[in-house]
């Protein structure tokens, strides 16, 4: 009798590269949270960020004069952490904004839909869409927000992830607001950020000097006169040695915060008389530097 050979058994690495089989160390699960995440402009006020925070948390509960006569289903209730830097927060909340709303599930065997729909409500809302996409209202402007769920597992990043370089700010500021655009033409991107520095809105004045060449005024008298108005004359001191305090004299707070009444402040003239700012300046809204 002819002794007949076995076959060898296959080791398990081969078997993995024959059939792709494998294990997956940290698989995808519904989350017992989702995280709203909000960058406002640099600079701007804790009452601001506050309202924001209100805002975003308004519309995901359906309150009263938020646009929306119901909650995103499946939530719990919320907690809002308003700081004034980027970074900070728990495991797998880097690269978030300073405001962070953590938005809690109930549990998932009273879940109506899974939490992928409820994610994507979520961040309608936030752009003030409705559950099917179409606009209702204005998103939340001078923010960027983006709506995640926490990272399980080391910290691995976003799926996708470029780096843009250059020697002018405000150039690539542009390149990344275009590539964003691309981005979000994109079928299955859901929601691209950057962590570039945005920069407040400024109030910039341009003068005609034509026209207050006519009148007897330059540049520079306008310039002063916006000056005294908003940033304040400096007209003496009070006090002494470390006491000492700068004495400003400038308009009241409800004159400098609108541009309406700041146009109507009056210059005084060579012809004699004086003009308000608006007949020989034009005031405009515009980006800020994003640094100085």
């Amino acid at each position: 009798m002819v002794p007949q050979e076995a076959d060898a058994p296959t080791p398990s690495s081969t078997r993995y590269c024959l059939f792709g089989a494998g294990t997956e160390f940290f698989p995808a699960v519904d989350p017992k949270l989702v995280i709203g995440s909000i960058k406002p402009p640099e600079g701007v006020s804790l009452d601001e960020s506050d309202r924001l925070s209100r805002t975003f948390e308004d519309r995901i509960f359906g309150r009263p004069g938020s646009g929306y006569d119901a909650p995103v289903p499946n939530l719990k209730h919320a907690s809002v952490t308003v700081g004034l830097e980027e970074g900070g927060g728990g495991f797998g909340e880097e690269g978030l904004g300073p405001i962070k709303i953590r938005t809690q599930f109930v549990d998932r065997e009273f879940r109506s839909e899974p939490s992928t729909l409820t994610l994507a409500e979520i961040r309608n809302r936030a752009e003030r869409l409705d559950r099917d996409g179409n606009r209702v209202a204005p998103p939340l402007f001078g923010a960027e927000f983006d709506v995640v769920m926490p990272q399980e597992g080391p910290p691995t990043g976003k799926p996708v992830s470029i780096d843009v370089f250059g020697d002018d700010l405000n150039v690539m500021t542009a390149v990344i607001r275009d590539m964003k655009g691309l981005m979000e033409e994109t079928p299955g991107v859901a929601k691209p950020t950057d962590d570039a520095v945005t920069a407040q809105p400024t109030l910039e004045w341009s003068v005609d000097r034509a026209r207050a060449g006519m009148l007897g005024l330059d540049q520079a008298t306008v310039g002063s006169a916006l000056q005294m108005a908003v940033g304040g004359l400096r007209t003496g001191t009070l006090g002494r040695g470390d006491d000492e305090q700068d004495i400003l004299v400038r308009l009241p707070e409800r004159y400098r915060l609108d541009t309406g009444r700041l146009g109507n402040v009056t210059i005084p003239t060579t012809l004699g008389g004086a003009v308000p700012i608006t007949s020989v300046a034009s005031a405009e809204l515009v980006p800020g530097p994003v640094a100085v």
